[in-house]
C-alpha cells in the first residue's frame, strides 16, 4: 500500500479550491455554520413557517394540557363526592324473589279458561 504524501505548500495549486477557501475564511472571519452557508430565500421562508407552526402547536398543547388537568380535577372531585354520598345513603331494600311461572298462569292460559 502506498503511503500518502505529506502536504507541500508549494504544490498547493494541485488542490486550489480547498486551500484557497481555508485561507480566505480563516484569515477574515471565524468559521461557523452561518458564515459558511447562507440560506436561500426558500429556506428562510420555510424556517419562518416552521417557527410559526411550532408556536401554534406549543400553544395548543399548553391549552390542551390545562384543560385536561382541569377536567381531571373535576372528575376526581365528583368521584369523591359520589363515594361519600354512597356511604351516607341508606342501603337498598332487599329484593323479593320472583314468583315461579308454574304457580301463576299466563295471560293466554287465563283467557282460555274464561272462554271455556
Amino acid at each position: 500500500m502506498r503511503s500518502p504524501r505529506p502536504f507541500n505548500a508549494s504544490k498547493a495549486g494541485s488542490r486550489p479550491g480547498l486551500f484557497v477557501f481555508q485561507a480566505k475564511v480563516t484569515g477574515m472571519q471565524k468559521m461557523s455554520k452561518e458564515t459558511l452557508f447562507k440560506p436561500s430565500r426558500g429556506e428562510v421562508k420555510g424556517d419562518a413557517t416552521t417557527r410559526a407552526a411550532r408556536e401554534i402547536i406549543d400553544r395548543e398543547r399548553t391549552e390542551r394540557d390545562a384543560k385536561t388537568e382541569r377536567l381531571r380535577t373535576a372528575r376526581l372531585a365528583k368521584e369523591a363526592a359520589d363515594a361519600e354520598a354512597a356511604l351516607l345513603a341508606p342501603p337498598p331494600a332487599p329484593r323479593r324473589a320472583a314468583k315461579s311461572a308454574a304457580k301463576s298462569p299466563t295471560k293466554a292460559a287465563a283467557k282460555a279458561k274464561q272462554s271455556a
